[in-house]
């Protein structure tokens, strides 16, 4: 108990350190499942804010190990399965952490809220499975996931944004999330993130957009996804060096085609060109080279078909030594001069 008062002042008093080491020295005097909850609860808000998360991967994996099945001891899941979330999110691994909100059970409310709200589940969960997911397993894992469901309520704009990125209104989605970027660059968490997820989402979008066609104009793709005044082949010459767009810019027509090349040459108009694929070519060349081994194959076992009629096939001996050796060289020259006689003919 004294620890647990002393702990707590440590943090209300901002020294980190002194709380973390004070709520540790609990665990040896613990053994009620209650009280393991309840210590394993402050060492990861303390660890929270000090942004040690590998500190709170740890305490959220340990708790785990211990939990029973009992009603009171699962009220710790959301607590657990949002803290470890946050973890993934803050070391930049936006898939994990997409699954990790998404799999958070309804019904946290406030028990989370020294570290994260609901609200923030709603908005990190929606914007992570955004950045990573395709329009189907949004669809599935997100906007049909009724656990999640109850975060998103709380959220209606990541709601919206999911469903017309789902609907392919791609510049809809980017509209609602742009328009509230100064408030996420305002939050603890999301701020050093918020650029390079608006980048994945945005590079997403521009990649379905292409998709469905063999030539774009630059000037249709500025029109859907640049800012009044301003153009995106910046924008697009980075995609395509990252290699996230399979294109190249040619400005000559003013033109955006999908090719293989991974580079961008850029000439005097700058124009977006493809080499198209030829699939015919690739077709007849596939079923050249099967019909080629087709007519080996069917020439091999011809060959051993007559060999066995004219009961010229060599069985193995079970002599050893010199007399096998030379079975063994009667049988490769006698091959030799089978396959000569077939070319002859």
């Amino acid at each position: 108990m004294g620890n647990e008062d002393l702990g707590k002042h440590y943090q209300a008093t901002g020294d980190l350190p002194k709380a973390f080491e004070a709520f540790s020295r609990m665990r040896q005097d613990i053994t009620v499942s209650k009280q393991i909850i309840d210590v394993t609860r402050h060492l990861i808000e303390v660890a929270a804010e000090q942004k040690n998360w590998i500190a709170v991967t740890s305490n959220v994996q340990k708790l785990r190990g211990i939990l029973s099945a009992s009603e009171e001891d699962k009220s710790i899941n959301p607590f657990l399965q949002a803290a470890e979330a946050l973890a993934h999110f803050e070391g930049g691994d936006y898939q994990t952490a997409a699954v990790g909100f998404l799999n958070t059970e309804s019904g946290m409310g406030s028990s989370a809220n020294s570290i994260i709200s609901p609200n923030d589940v709603a908005i990190y969960g929606g914007l992570c499975a955004l950045a990573t997911m395709d329009r189907n397993e949004l669809q599935k894992n997100v906007l049909e996931n009724s656990s999640f469901r109850t975060y998103l309520e709380l959220e209606p704009q990541i709601r919206r944004a999911i469903a017309f990125f789902v609907n392919s209104r791609y510049t809809a989605c980017l509209n609602i999330l742009e328009s509230y970027r100064p408030d996420y660059l305002l939050d603890i968490y999301m701020h050093k993130h918020i650029d390079e997820i608006y980048f994945m989402v945005r590079s997403k979008s521009i990649v379905q957009y292409f998709i469905p066609f063999s030539c774009v104009t630059l000037d249709s793709m500025n029109q859907a996804f640049a800012p009044p005044g301003k153009n995106i082949d910046k924008e697009l010459s980075t995609m395509i060096q990252r290699g996230d767009l399979n294109a190249r810019i040619n400005t000559t027509d003013r033109v955006s085609l999908c090719i293989t090349c991974l580079q961008i040459k850029l000439m005097i108009h700058q124009l977006l060109e493809a080499v198209p694929s030829n699939p015919r070519t690739k077709l007849q060349r596939d079923a050249l080279e099967m019909t080629d081994d087709y007519t080996r194959e069917a020439r091999r076992r011809i060959m051993h078909m007559n060999v066995s009629m004219a009961d010229l096939e060599v069985k193995g001996s079970k002599r050893g030594g010199h007399l096998a050796g030379m079975d063994d060289l009667f049988s490769e020259g006698m091959g030799r001069e089978l396959r000569s006689r077939d070319h002859f003919r």
